[in-house]
């Protein structure tokens, strides 16, 4: 008798604790003839999709599932549409509407009472929807935003009630990406291809085929007697292996050669613009300040200036957090080679990917950071212990792209010492290097970090050696070099850390040695 109530005890406590736990809702899709089955694909032919609902840890009275899609490629759906349902529910409606778009979204009302513990099993979902095929197409299957595709194949929507009171509840870890299931009679490879940042189909690509005897043919529209689909709304190549092919190529003028697969899979890939432009002014260390400030930046790539008062710019920004970034972009021009773009409004803090178009086509992109900024405060002093006025106090930065930028944020100090340095920083930290330079004085360089303050600094000047003949032919071993970065600013001969040993270096090196 004792055994029998510890078993019931863990039951009831099982039930309890699992219907506290925080509701989960997410969708998925299956095809299968009895033999095969698949979660992504059927044949139009006598096919079909089977959407399944799921939730776990919840007790529900009322339900309404809606599914949106295209007429062309799903037929009709209604009650008679629902093939299987969860004991104690049952379908009390099933109401069509037309979106703006010429899809349609069918909503199933569904009432009853049960109570849904943890959900392992997709054949444990409380409503089965089968959708049967109108014509070949993808048929995006998504319950949740997925960043990795447009907001639209979020095509399902889920509202639970108890008894009047709504139920909220949150996506099933890794379940909540977007499915793309293809209705097609082809049986070769079913090739995806959608930029990486901004989730959108790439539309323009061609497909190239090489044969054995050398010959190229290119193709730009679906060849269905030859397993040829191209679907451009979804950037999809449906692919058969060809005869006497060789290779096979999808190009998209901005983004690249890409080898498509012919082998009955799903095959999708994400990826961004070829081209890389520079940020060659507007940012410290390849980072932003998080401002609702405008931001400017000067972009360059060869001809991007070029004939711009007869072009037509425009610009994309995505976060690595936020996703796209509905922002307003103006542009003047700078040169052949460079643009100054604002960003009205500045940007928070975030990971951008930055697209800049040109005539309607894709120049390049670029990237960077944005952070807030603090107050490096430096104080400069001798060996006495005195304030050295009008030190340089600086701290190198570098812009990658087209070419290395090298540039500097900087100060000079006032009578007392002191020069302040506005720098990023961040909770995880971020190293600066701070180097301070004065005629008659050694150069002094420190690393600092900074996390989310202002930081203070001190520096004290050694008194500058003996100029000699060792740095007469140092300095002549290191003239007109231009990379000075890597070298540690051309071992010091870079006087003024511009990235180059110049006159410029010249006239500071004199000015020590006549000193003395």
């Amino acid at each position: 008798m004792r055994t029998k109530f510890l078993i019931l005890v863990s039951a009831v406590l099982f039930t309890v604790s699992s219907l506290t736990a925080v509701p989960n809702a997410w969708v998925s899709a299956n095809w299968s003839d009895g033999w095969n089955s698949s979660s992504f694909r059927s044949p139009v032919t006598n096919g079909h999709m089977n959407l399944y609902v799921l939730v776990d840890n919840v007790t529900f009275t009322d339900a309404v599932f809606s599914v949106d899609y295209d007429p062309a490629v799903v037929s009709p759906l209604g009650t008679g549409s629902v093939y299987n349902i969860m004991s104690g529910l049952s379908v009390e409606s099933a109401v069509t509407t037309d979106l703006e778009n010429g899809w349609k979204r069918t909503a199933f009302t569904v009432t009853g009472s049960v109570i849904i513990g943890e959900t392992q099993y997709t054949s444990d979902a409380f409503i089965v929807i089968r959708l049967i095929p109108a014509g070949e197409g993808v048929q995006p299957v998504g319950l949740w935003q997925d960043l990795q595709y447009p907001a639209s194949y979020k095509t399902c929507s889920l509202q639970l009630w108890n008894e009047g009171t709504e139920i909220s509840f949150e996506p099933k870890e890794w379940n909540d990406e977007v499915e793309l299931f293809s209705f097609t009679d082809n049986t070769g490879g079913l090739n995806f291809f959608y930029d990486m940042n901004f989730g959108y189909p790439l539309s323009d690509g061609v497909l190239r085929i090489t044969y054995n005897d050398s010959s190229v043919e290119e193709i730009t529209q679906s060849d269905p007697e030859r397993g040829i689909s191209l679907i451009p709304a979804y950037g999809a190549f449906f692919l058969e292996p060809q005869s006497n092919a060789s290779s096979y190529e999808i190009i998209f003028p901005a983004y690249g050669a890409f080898n498509p697969s012919t082998s009955a899979g799903r095959y999708t890939s994400h990826s961004a613009p070829a081209e890389m432009l520079s940020i060659t002014d507007g940012l410290v260390s390849e980072t932003a300040k998080a401002s609702d400030q405008d931001l400017v930046l000067k972009i360059s790539s060869p001809e991007l200036g070029k004939d711009f008062q007869t072009s037509t710019y425009s610009a994309a920004i995505a976060g690595g957090e936020a996703g796209p970034v509905e922002k307003d972009f103006t542009f003047a021009y700078v040169d052949d080679e460079t643009i100054e773009l604002t960003i009205l409004s500045g940007l928070s803090k975030d990971y951008y990917t930055l697209y800049i178009t040109k005539n309607d086509s894709i120049a390049g992109q670029t990237w960077f950071s944005c952070e807030n900024f603090y107050f490096v405060n430096v104080t400069v002093k001798d060996i006495s212990q005195e304030p050295v006025e009008a030190a340089r106090v600086f701290s190198p930065t570098i812009s990658f792209g087209m070419e290395m930028t090298v540039g500097a944020v900087e100060d000079f100090t006032d009578a007392n010492g002191q020069a302040s340095l506005e720098l990023p920083g961040s909770e995880w930290g971020m190293f600066h290097n701070i180097k301070v330079s004065k005629s008659g004085f050694q150069d002094a360089s420190d690393d600092v970090e900074m996390y989310d303050s202002d930081v203070s600094h001190e520096v004290t000047l050694l008194a500058a050696p003996s100029v000699n003949a060792a740095d007469f032919a140092g300095f002549n071993a290191w003239w007109g070099n231009t990379e000075c970065f890597w070298d540690d600013f051309c071992q010091g001969y870079d006087r003024n850390y511009d990235n180059a040993v110049n006159v410029d270096d010249l006239l500071i090196f004199l000015e020590n040695w006549l000193k003395e």
